[in-house]
């Protein structure tokens, strides 16, 4: 999709937001497609965390802060109209004024959800690399500045190991986390099952990286939301 038309539906969706009643909350954002696919993945409770990180971020910025208030963000009023006199008796300005301020800050926010990071998603590389008999397997991961991401999840034949301790901190810095590759498995035991998983607010790019001797066969696939790798002898047939 186009950037300018991707800019009219996000500043759409937040405009139809604003006018539906009662707070801002995960029902309402169901309706925003395009924003649910920015921030959550499709999972509206990530989506609105996002989105208010994101509005938080910008603190200081009445328009903004106007925009989310329009929206049902920290305020009791029900109706649009009622949330913008709410709004206008805080900040001693009539609710003509703080429309004008809502409309600015919807455009801002609408730039902000297009911008480059909220559509950047975690990169997962699992390495699986035999030496000799024994199978190592190690991680790469990639996170974008200010997303939260949990624990990566890594099961060696149904069992999970622990790959990353404690859970990774959010940053507002590009991160990349590597491990040492470590001795998982031996080819006396092939075949050898390997499934990665990682939730966090975005689903993550999944990416093996496999070497071994000609007669070792990798098998990666994707599964569901996570990755999938199977270490195994080539037998003649």
């Amino acid at each position: 999709m186009p950037t300018n038309s991707l800019k009219a539906t996000i500043t759409g969706e937040l405009r139809a937001l604003r006018k539906l009643p009662g707070q801002l909350d995960e029902s309402k954002l169901t309706r925003a497609r395009a924003i649910l696919m920015a921030f959550g993945g499709a999972d509206p409770s990530v989506a609105l965390k996002r989105l208010v990180d994101l509005a938080q971020e910008q603190s200081g910025d009445r328009e903004i802060e106007a925009a989310m208030a329009s929206l049902g963000w920290g305020t009791s009023r029900e109706t649009s109209l009622d949330r913008l006199v709410e709004f206008s008796e805080i900040h001693y300005v009539d609710p003509r004024t703080v429309r004008r301020w809502s409309d600015a800050g919807i455009q801002k926010l609408a730039l902000l959800i297009l911008g480059k990071t909220p559509w950047t998603q975690p990169r997962a590389r699992l390495v699986v690399v035999v030496v000799g008999d024994e199978v190592r397997v190690g991680l790469d991961l990639r996170i974008p500045p200010r997303l939260r991401m949990g624990t990566p999840s890594l099961r060696v034949g149904g069992e999970v190991v622990e790959v990353f301790s404690p859970e990774i901190e959010r940053s507002d810095q590009d991160q990349r986390l590597r491990t040492q590759l470590e001795t998982l498995g031996k080819t006396t035991l092939l075949p050898l099952r390997l499934r990665l998983s990682w939730s966090g607010e975005k689903i993550p790019i999944y990416e093996a990286v496999t070497r071994g001797d000609p007669d070792i066969y990798f098998n990666a696939r994707h599964v569901f939301t996570g990755l999938a790798v199977t270490v195994s002898r080539w037998s003649p047939r």
